[in-house]
């Protein structure tokens, strides 16, 4: 019982991220075409719990920070 309760802890996450490389490369063409034409845009990301959305984003957001330094 102590090992389901720590994997369905919010705070654990797993070595992979689930959510497929098309999916998560839709999100990033999304960000980096906003951050190009320098305007705001809005994506709604749905699903149902436990898809891993949340780290799905993560890993998104941290490709785009990187993209955005390495470019400064």
């Amino acid at each position: 019982m102590s090992a389901v309760k720590e994997v369905l802890r919010v705070s654990t996450a797993p070595p992979t991220v689930v959510c497929p490389e098309n999916e998560q490369k839709r999100i990033l063409e999304f960000c980096m075409g906003c951050l190009e034409q320098e305007k705001a845009g809005s994506l709604y990301i749905c699903g149902c719990p436990g898809t891993r959305k949340r780290p799905s984003m993560e890993k998104v957001k941290r490709y785009v920070a990187d993209f955005y330094i390495l470019c400064l």
